[in-house]
């Protein structure tokens, strides 16, 4: 995890091979940050080459447009991720309509 827009945070993310970011004082995950966070890491590392940025969130079954966004900004992962609740049917109901498309 780095703790965007820490230095001292994503300095430690860069030295290694991927990032989840968090972002600082409340302000929500954008692609545009996404796209800050990447233009920074290639910046500090000299390269972005073998390294990953992984993005959590949730979809909704058939929607294509969120996860996209945040791969054309540089995100090389998505995590379906629904920290609103614990009930297994809908996770159930999410995992059976399959990946985010997009």
């Amino acid at each position: 995890v780095g703790a965007w827009p820490s230095e001292r945070s994503m300095g430690r993310t860069a030295r290694y091979d991927g990032l989840m970011p968090n972002v600082l004082g409340g302000e929500p995950l954008t692609p545009e940050l996404i796209g800050q966070m990447r233009e920074w890491i290639a910046e500090e590392r000299g390269s972005f080459d073998g390294f990953e940025i992984v993005v959590e969130g949730t979809t909704e079954p058939g929607a294509t447009s969120e996860p996209a966004r945040f791969a054309a900004a540089g995100a090389t992962w998505w995590i379906e991720s629904n920290w609103e609740t614990i009930d297994p049917a809908d996770a159930r109901r999410r995992i059976e309509a399959g990946p985010p498309r997009g």
